[in-house]
């Protein structure tokens, strides 16, 4: 005859389907939190993206208004609150430009032309800047200018043309 198991012990069987079944609630509860962490940090990302936002407008109109010192403050705030702005700041390579800061404003033209290759007119601006650095001047901006693809602004090649093959017309517009 079988013998039933002592009280408290536990038949072979139920503990390893108890025990299958609390790694199941155990992994289906990391990917609970997991999912939540992923959720927390998209809503973050997008509330700092939002923020920057803000702040690149508030630096637009600061531009606008003549406090290029403004400007430059609020986007570098911007890039402060996300980062991930940091490449994307034309505007702040305006500011800088405006505030004879020639050298830092081709650092930031050169990071946006690095994210996006066809953009003739970072390309332009950058060689603006450095041409006008007195540490560098004309001739080391275009050894140095940015070659772009295909923009799709048609006029832009022209631009690119102009201040690339050094016309007496680009070097008096600077």
């Amino acid at each position: 005859s079988q013998m039933s198991p002592a009280r408290g012990a536990r038949a072979p069987r139920a503990c390893a389907t108890r025990d299958a079944r609390r790694r199941t609630n155990r992994r289906d509860a990391l990917r609970g939190v997991a999912a939540a962490i992923v959720a927390t940090c998209a809503r973050a990302e997008r509330a700092n993206a939002s923020v920057a936002s803000e702040k690149i407008k508030r630096g637009a109109r600061e531009f606008i208004r003549g406090d290029v010192r403004g400007a430059i403050d609020a986007f570098d705030d911007a890039i402060a609150s996300d980062e991930r702005f940091s490449a994307y700041m034309w505007q702040r390579g305006l500011a800088l430009y405006y505030a004879g800061a020639y050298e830092e404003a081709a650092k930031q033209f050169r990071l946006d032309v690095a994210q996006n290759p066809n953009d003739t007119e970072e390309s332009v601006w950058c060689f603006a800047s450095e041409a006008m650095d007195p540490e560098k001047g004309i001739a080391y901006a275009r050894e140095n200018m940015l070659i772009t693809g295909r923009d799709s602004r048609p006029v832009m090649s022209s631009v690119f043309a102009l201040f690339a093959e050094g016309s007496e017309e680009a070097e008096t517009r600077l």
